[in-house]
């Protein structure tokens, strides 16, 4: 059972008491507990280790606390991906159920905007918009042009 009660929310068990531990799943969606029992909102950095020695980051939806997964969300401005346990994703590439292709930054997660970014040998350029620059453009004072598939190929005019 859940329940909201001076400004927080609490799950029960079975038996009756609130639940201030471990990973809960409820109606399909996971949440996560503070000490104090009430459900977590916002970021939450998970300090155990994986098998890679990576700690991971998830967000609880303030309002509703459930854990976002597998998802591609706007938090305060920002743009971020998830995997489908909810873990945030960082330094990867996204492509979402759209096609279009974003860059989720190293460290922060957060979706790279009017940023360069070298994957391999080749450099790719993502606009204010979050998305991957095709064609010429101009960044700052200078005209860039890109292949189709985002691949910078040189400055000037194409």
């Amino acid at each position: 059972m859940r329940l909201a009660c001076g400004g927080q929310t609490y799950i029960f068990n079975k038996e009756g008491f609130a639940v201030n531990s471990g990973w809960i799943q409820f109606n399909n969606k996971w949440y996560r507990p503070n000490a104090d029992c009430s459900l977590r909102s916002g970021w939450w950095r998970d300090h155990s280790h994986d098998s890679n020695n990576q700690q991971h980051w998830y967000y609880f939806l303030p309002d509703t606390h459930e854990m976002l997964s597998y998802v591609i969300a706007a938090i305060d401005g920002k743009y971020y991906a998830f995997y489908e346990s909810g873990i945030l994703i960082c330094g990867k590439w996204v492509q979402s159920t759209n096609g279009s292709w974003y860059y989720a930054n190293a460290g922060t997660g957060e979706f790279a905007r009017n940023q360069w970014v070298r994957s391999g040998s080749d450099w790719y350029y993502f606009t204010n918009s979050f998305t991957l620059a095709t064609g010429t453009i101009k960044i700052g004072n200078e005209y860039h042009t890109f292949r189709s598939d985002g691949v910078w190929i040189g400055k000037g005019l194409g």
